[in-house]
C-alpha cells in the first residue's frame, strides 16, 4: 500500500508538477528583459511582471495538490508517503513564481513548522526570506538569513543560495559592498562559468558606480571570459 502511493505520487503527480514548474521558470526568465543602464538584479526572475508562465504554475499547483490529497498516508502523527513535503514545497514555489508572495510565504512557513530540522525546512525558511524581500519586509528577511547563517545544521548544499539571497537583500538595502562579498562567495561555489556571468556583471557595475575603475574593468573582463549571452557581452565590452 505504501509502495503504491510512493511510486504513484513520485512518477505521476510530483514529476509532472516539477516539470511544469521548471518550464514555467524558464519561460519567465526568457521573458525578462534586463536594462543594462541600471544595476541588474541578482535573480532573473526578480521582476515578475509577465503572466505568460502562470499556466505552468497553475498546473504545478494542481498536480502537487492531487499528490497531497490522494497519496498522503498520515498515521499516528507520522507521514508515510515521502513525497508529501516535496509536493507542498512545489506548491509554495509555484505561488512564488506567480508573484503571490504572501501565499508562498505561508506555505513555506507551514513546511518549516511541520517538518522541523529537515533539509527542506531550512530550504523553506530560505525561500520565506525571499518572499519577505519581495514583500518589502527587509528587516524580517535579514533576521531569517542571519539565523540560518549561524545555524550549525544548515545544509552545506544551500550555501550558494544563502549567499545569493543575502546579496539580493543587500542590493535592495543599498549596501552594495556587502552584496559584493556575498556575490563573490556565491561565485566560488558555482562550477559552470556561464552561471557566473550575471554575478560578475553586477560586481563590475557596483565597482563602476563606486568609482573603482580597476576592479570594475577586472570583473567586466571576467564576464567576457564566462561565455555570457550576446547582450551582456556587448554591454560588458562597451563598459
Amino acid at each position: 500500500h505504501r509502495k503504491y502511493h510512493n511510486i504513484t505520487a513520485k512518477y505521476n503527480g510530483y514529476f509532472n508538477g516539477r516539470e511544469n514548474l521548471k518550464y514555467g521558470v524558464l519561460k519567465l526568465e526568457k521573458s525578462n528583459k534586463d536594462d543594462y543602464s541600471k544595476m541588474l538584479s541578482v535573480f532573473k526572475h526578480n521582476n515578475i511582471t509577465s503572466s505568460s508562465h502562470h499556466t505552468y504554475m497553475d498546473k504545478s499547483i494542481k498536480k502537487a495538490s492531487i499528490v497531497i490529497q490522494n497519496h498522503s498516508i498520515f498515521i499516528r502523527n507520522k507521514e508515510y508517503c515521502k513525497w508529501i513535503d516535496d509536493s507542498y514545497f512545489l506548491v509554495a514555489k509555484s505561488y512564488y513564481f506567480k508573484g503571490q508572495f504572501l501565499e508562498a510565504k505561508r506555505t513555506f512557513q507551514f513546511i518549516k513548522q511541520k517538518w522541523k530540522k529537515t533539509n527542506l525546512a531550512y530550504e523553506s525558511e530560505l525561500w520565506a526570506a525571499k518572499c519577505n524581500i519581495a514583500l518589502g519586509n527587509l528587516n524580517v528577511s535579514e533576521s531569517i538569513l542571519d539565523k540560518l547563517q549561524s545555524s550549525p545544521r544548515f545544509p552545506e548544499r544551500l550555501n550558494k543560495d544563502l549567499h545569493l539571497v543575502f546579496a539580493d537583500l543587500y542590493m535592495k538595502q543599498g549596501v552594495y559592498l556587502n552584496a559584493v562579498d556575498e556575490l563573490r562567495s556565491a561565485c566560488n561555489l558555482i562550477k559552470r562559468k556561464n552561471k557566473k556571468s550575471r554575478l560578475y556583471y553586477i560586481i563590475a557595475q557596483i565597482y563602476q558606480d563606486a568609482g573603482n575603475k580597476v576592479q570594475s574593468k577586472k570583473y567586466f573582463e571576467l564576464v567576457l571570459k564566462s561565455s555570457p549571452e550576446y547582450e551582456m557581452e556587448f554591454n560588458a565590452k562597451m563598459n
